[in-house]
């Protein structure tokens, strides 16, 4: 079970699954925020600034990474209780030693936390900017397209002047980790999912056979660019047990 969300941590998404009556292991579900926890780690890094929620911080933090920001970052003056103002947001203290900038999806997104993520960024050319994925929108419960994390990350990429390194869907590093996990053969492998840039590309770069469902992002009069063609189209993952 792989998605693109970095807002809650695995457990939470095993325990959806398992309100559905489907195999409930964490060790089987991918999110981009265990994605980028993977990334930092792999790389050395041990200290990061986390623009996304308390559930990405967590995945950072037991990868040994000591998450900064987050659900923590002061929103709100604590004297006035109002926005801090543009002149506070410049002044903020930066932390030290951060070898990273994590962007995730985040409700709490201010202009003080891109001022403050993109004065890292610009502070340190060694501090990495990493995006848990550059979904520019996603489906809210009300069926509306509001922004995503890859809104989020723009911004950040704009106000720091530099180019994110995106760790989840459609990047085949996230794809071939869990592949080599799982022990899965890419030729025997199907990836399910609603989205052409990310589901359909993921699957079919990596080599697997791809089946788009039409009960999401996209709908089925959607132009399909070259190389996001689903080899199978169903109308839900529900016609899969039918």
């Amino acid at each position: 079970f792989v998605t693109n969300s970095a807002s809650r941590h695995r457990s939470v998404m095993a325990g959806k699954l398992r309100g559905l009556g489907m195999p409930d292991d964490v060790k089987s579900c991918y999110t981009s925020a265990r994605a980028a926890a993977r990334y930092l780690q792999q790389r050395g890094v041990r200290r990061a600034f986390v623009v996304g929620t308390a559930g990405l911080a967590q995945e950072l933090g037991e990868a040994g990474i000591e998450a900064l920001g987050g659900g923590d970052f002061a929103v709100l003056d604590a004297e006035t209780g109002d926005l801090p103002t543009s002149e506070q947001a410049h002044d903020s203290e930066l932390e030290e030693d951060v070898g990273a900038v994590v962007v995730g999806y985040d409700a709490r997104f201010t202009y003080g936390k891109l001022a403050h993520a993109s004065a890292l960024l610009r502070a340190d050319a060694r501090c990495a900017l990493v995006g848990t994925n550059g979904d520019a929108c996603a489906t809210a419960a009300n069926g509306r397209l509001c922004p995503a994390a890859g809104a989020i990350l723009a911004a950040v990429e704009v106000g720091s002047g530099r180019k994110a390194t995106i760790v989840g869907k459609p990047e085949q590093t996230f794809l071939r980790g869990i592949l080599e996990d799982n022990g899965l053969d890419p030729s025997t492998t199907v990836m399910v999912g609603d989205r052409l840039d990310t589901d359909m590309k993921f699957g079919n770069d990596g080599g697997l056979k791809t089946l788009l469902v039409l009960s999401g992002v996209t709908e089925e009069n959607a132009e399909v660019p070259t190389g996001m063609e689903p080899t199978l189209v169903a109308g839900s993952v529900a016609e899969l047990a039918a």
